[in-house]
């Protein structure tokens, strides 16, 4: 059986719309929690694209936005669940570290040197 992916998408995204109403209210009501919508964003794990007309989530008549990639407790995910991402963060981070102590290299020599 074929499934159209842009077709479920959508029907994800109305199902999503839904919900979001009714936690938000549930929330409001009970000044349990309340969303930052500037900060909130929200990501569909697929293996097929999805066509961006459809990925409109919206919370209080404010669309939220829809990420490739996202960091989550400092892991990047992406929306294939590759690590493509985070891979190249971490080598990033290394090679600043790296290129930081060869530059007090020579000055860590002399510290020790003369101990």
């Amino acid at each position: 059986m074929f499934v159209d992916h842009a077709s479920a998408a959508i029907k994800m995204i109305a199902l999503g719309n839904s919900e979001m109403i009714t936690v938000t209210d549930w929330l409001i009501t009970d000044k349990i929690l309340s969303f930052n919508l500037g900060k909130t964003k929200f990501i569909i794990f697929s293996t097929n694209p999805v066509p961006p007309d459809s990925n409109a989530l919206i919370v209080n008549s404010r669309k939220i936005e829809n990420v490739k990639t996202i960091k989550f407790l400092g892991i990047h995910i992406s929306e294939s669940l590759w690590w493509k991402d985070h891979v190249k963060s971490v080598l990033q981070k290394i090679k600043m570290d790296t290129g930081a102590i060869m530059k007090i290299k020579a000055q860590l020599n002399q510290c020790l040197f003369t101990l």
